[in-house]
């Protein structure tokens, strides 16, 4: 078992899914969000969403916690010729 999955009983638990907000403290209103999907191993970041202009120092801080969760790469999709494209980013 790894540290995303426990064990209860009869049922494995996973994580699979980190939904993250931009927001000065849990329970504050947020002005942006996104979700970290991990598929076979790799991380996948989907749905980012904000109400304002995304910063540089937003990725960072997004990147930072990929970093902590163990991984050194991410991937996300970007949109040419109307055509959906994956792409492959490394963290520095």
């Amino acid at each position: 078992m790894t540290d995303s999955t426990t064990s209860k009983k009869r049922w494995l638990f996973e994580v699979k899914v980190v939904r993250a907000i931009r927001a000065v403290k849990f329970g504050d209103p947020f002005d942006a969000e996104v979700f970290l999907t991990v598929v076979n191993g790799q991380l996948h970041i989907e749905g980012l969403l904000s109400k304002d202009e995304l910063t540089h120092i937003d990725l960072i801080d997004v990147e930072k916690q990929i970093k902590a969760m163990g991984f050194d790469h991410y991937h996300y999709s970007r949109f040419k010729h109307k055509q959906r494209v994956l792409m492959k980013k490394r963290i520095k």
